[in-house]
């Protein structure tokens, strides 16, 4: 139904991205994306918090933006292109026992 990554960087511990999060057309509206988007924080909290706390980046689609701030992402910064699609990086702290 629905599919994401989470991506990390040695250089930056503390910090996770996620990308490519996908909802077949048929799942979508079922809340199958915030399933994807909530197991993928959950693993970043799990395997990627060193202190407790990390932060979730994100590089939202611009129609998607909304599906986003629903689950807490605050977006910033300009428009850009990436694959020919309208983007804005969006971005979440997360905390263990919050």
């Amino acid at each position: 139904m629905g599919t994401g990554r989470l991506l990390t960087d040695p250089a930056h511990p503390g910090v996770v991205h996620i990308g490519r999060v996908a909802v077949a057309r048929t799942a979508r509206g079922t809340g199958a994306g915030a399933r994807v988007m909530r197991e993928l924080e959950r693993i970043a909290l799990a395997e990627h918090a060193p202190s407790g706390t990390v932060v979730v980046e994100l590089s939202a689609q611009v129609r998607a933006i909304g599906f986003y701030e629903r689950l807490g992402y605050v977006v910033d910064g300009p428009v850009y292109l990436d694959a020919g699609i309208e983007h804005r990086d969006a971005r979440r702290t997360l905390t263990r026992g919050t």
